[in-house]
This record gives C-alpha cells, sequence and structure tokens, in this order.
C-alpha cells in the first residue's frame, strides 16, 4: 500500500515543453498504451514524467512495463482496479463506451466577449493589475482567510459522502499529481513567468505533496500558512504526516531523503505580494527563519 510520507519527484532529461498539437498522445509506444502505434509526432515529455513519478512510487509495479500496467486502479476489479464494484455486463459496456467517447469527442473552441474584455483593460489601467502591482483579493503575504477556506474545501472533499453530510471518516483516497514539466513563477496563478523545471510531483497526502513541492521550490514551509496550520485544522484531520516524516523519492539524487535533507531547489521567484516572506532562510542570507507569514 502507498505511504502518505513518501512523495515521488521526477525529473526529466528532455526538452521541457508540451506539445502543441492535439490530441496529446505520449510520443512513443509505451507498453501499457491502449491506442498502437497512434502517437505523436512531438515530443511529450508530460507523458513521460507523469508515468515516471507514478513508478518511482511503486504503483502496480509488478505489471511494469507489461500491457496490463495499471497505476490508479482505474477499470474493472477482474482488470485490478477499483472504478467500479463489480463486473457486470453493464459496466462492462459504460467502461467501453466512456472510453471510445474520450477518443472521438473534440473540444468545443473557447467564445469570448469582447465588451468584457474593453472593460477589463479600462479597469486595470485605472484601479492597477491585481497580476502585476495592486493587492486586492488577498494576494499577500498577511492575508490569514484563503488558507482556511482551502482547508474547508479539502475537509468536504475528503469527509463528504455521496450525500453530502460529512461523515467522521474520510469517505474516498486521496491522490495528488503536480505537473511541473513547465512550472510558474512569479505573480502566479494567473500571470506567471514560465519556468521550465521537467519535473512532476505525486503522493496521497495532500500536506506532504504542497510541503515537498514549497521546500523543491525554494520556500519555507513554515512561513506558509496553508502549510504551517495544516496540525490545527478544526474538527477533522487534513493530513496524518509530520514533516520530519515526509521522505522524498526521486530519480534526481540531490532531492532523494527527508526534506531536511534536500541539497538543491529551484528557487521560485515569489508573487510580489509575498517577496522576502516565504522564501527559505538561506536565500535571505539568514541563518534563523524570520517570523513567519
Amino acid at each position: 500500500m502507498l505511504s502518505p510520507h513518501t512523495v515521488a519527484v521526477y525529473q526529466t532529461q528532455r526538452e521541457t515543453r508540451y506539445p502543441r498539437t492535439p490530441p496529446y498522445h505520449p510520443d512513443r509506444a509505451y507498453p501499457e498504451y491502449p491506442f498502437g502505434e497512434r502517437v505523436s509526432g512531438e515530443p511529450n515529455a508530460a507523458y513521460e514524467a507523469v508515468r515516471g513519478a507514478l513508478h518511482l512510487l511503486g504503483l502496480d509495479k509488478e505489471r511494469y512495463g507489461t500491457p496490463d500496467w495499471n497505476p490508479l486502479g482505474e477499470g474493472l476489479p477482474s482488470e485490478g482496479g477499483d472504478q467500479f464494484a463489480e463486473d457486470t455486463l453493464k459496466r462492462k459496456t459504460e467502461q467501453r463506451v466512456v472510453a471510445l467517447t474520450k477518443r472521438v469527442l473534440k473540444n468545443a473552441g473557447r467564445f469570448g466577449a469582447r465588451v468584457g474584455v474593453l472593460l477589463k483593460r479600462v479597469g486595470i489601467a485605472v484601479f492597477g493589475d491585481t497580476n502585476r502591482d495592486a493587492i486586492r483579493s488577498g494576494n499577500w503575504h498577511g492575508n490569514d482567510t484563503i488558507w482556511r477556506t482551502v482547508y474547508d474545501v479539502l475537509k468536504c472533499w475528503m469527509y463528504a459522502d455521496k450525500s453530502g453530510v460529512l461523515q467522521d471518516a474520510p469517505q474516498r483516497r486521496f491522490f495528488c499529481i503536480v505537473d511541473g514539466l513547465v512550472a510558474g513563477e512569479g505573480n502566479g496563478p494567473l500571470a506567471p513567468k514560465a519556468k521550465a523545471c521537467g519535473v512532476c510531483i505525486a503522493g496521497c497526502d495532500p500536506v506532504a505533496v504542497d510541503t515537498t513541492s514549497a521546500s523543491l521550490i525554494g520556500f519555507d514551509p513554515d512561513k506558509i500558512r496553508i502549510l504551517r496550520n495544516a496540525d490545527s485544522a478544526r474538527g477533522f484531520r487534513i493530513s496524518d504526516v509530520s514533516r520530519e516524516e515526509i521522505r522524498c523519492i526521486s530519480n534526481n539524487a540531490a532531492w532523494n531523503g527527508s526534506l531536511q535533507e534536500m541539497r538543491e531547489t529551484l528557487d521560485f521567484e515569489p508573487h510580489f505580494g509575498w517577496k522576502g516572506h516565504i522564501e527559505s532562510p538561506g536565500r535571505l542570507g539568514q541563518t534563523e527563519p524570520s517570523s513567519a507569514s
């Protein structure tokens, strides 16, 4: 069983860009790939990185490298999956129809409201741009609200049953994949600068995954409320892993081991509302952590 203490970080050695032409197939026919020779003519390092992270976690490791590899347990029970509870004709038909539909459907194109775009431009010119220089909507290190909102949403996701009633025990498992092939730094999430990292991060504990991500990009988890306060979430626990228990497994030796042992970081530029307040002590030339934000 996958340990909640373990977070995988896979780093690709290939060109860190996404394919531009849909449907974004992998660029090679991996053994488990179900569509034969229908591969992309462009490099697809994103597919490789996600596949590599799942392999590092040891998911369905006995069948890795075979057509039957099923790391996320999707499908029928007879296929090693837990997407369905029974192997009935109805479920088998559903599985086939859904798979076929995914292959043939195309996206519907984007529609924009021209007047809205023009009004937004006027508003930015008059009042400032939230993504460049204006502190609003809680986009600064002193915000003490949004982390509580995220906790509430996470509690609902973890503990609410199918009727929306919160139960005492978690109602579903959590699995997180962080796409860091081309990440964003600076004024995110709406106006970041692209930063090619070539990494994929994966794990089954939300706080462990985010704490590992923060450490990897050169931020101090103790200075980020949404990570620092995880142990004090009221009513429902959102993590069972302490920071000291987190173990990173990676194909980059510098990232293997505990977070305290991480020898190299990617040193992202923070958002302007957090700059100088969340970087790890070494980046700020400090020997002791500054007061948390």
